[in-house]
């Protein structure tokens, strides 16, 4: 059996865009969105070959480039600092221009017909943390 990891990686990147991000996310919103936050996930997929299927749909939905999102990380993990994370631990890192447009993504329906295809080969924690400005 083939190693579906490179792949894998290659689906999950596609599925982010790099976007300028303007006053507002999606006009949707109605809101100025001005504050940009991360969504911070880890991950941990017990089915990788099940859980393309999933990345697959993300990437051709166009959701990260409707509500203004892009990739900034994405595993594997290059280097361990300090601590043992789980084995099979991935995370992802993306920015979205303000809280009410990442959350405009996760509960968006296109998104909420997709994540069905992970819910039975991995389990995920999702975060939203302000971002910094850059220096």
């Amino acid at each position: 059996m083939s190693n579906p990891a490179p792949a894998l990686r290659l689906l999950i990147a596609l599925m982010f865009c790099w976007l300028p991000t303007g006053a507002l996310a999606d006009p949707a919103i109605g809101e100025a969105c001005d504050e940009p936050v991360i969504m911070l996930v880890y991950g941990e997929i017990h089915d990788r070959e099940a859980f393309g299927a999933y990345a697959a749909a993300l990437a051709q939905s166009g959701l990260y480039d409707k509500h203004g999102g892009h990739y900034l990380a994405i595993s594997p993990i290059l280097e361990i600092l300090e601590g043992e994370p789980p084995a099979g631990r991935g995370m992802v890192v993306s920015q979205f221009p303000c809280a009410a447009a990442a959350r405009a993504f996760w509960h968006d329906p296109a998104y909420e017909a997709i994540k069905p295809l992970r819910v039975d080969n991995s389990e995920f924690e999702v975060t939203l943390l302000p971002a910094l400005p850059t220096p």
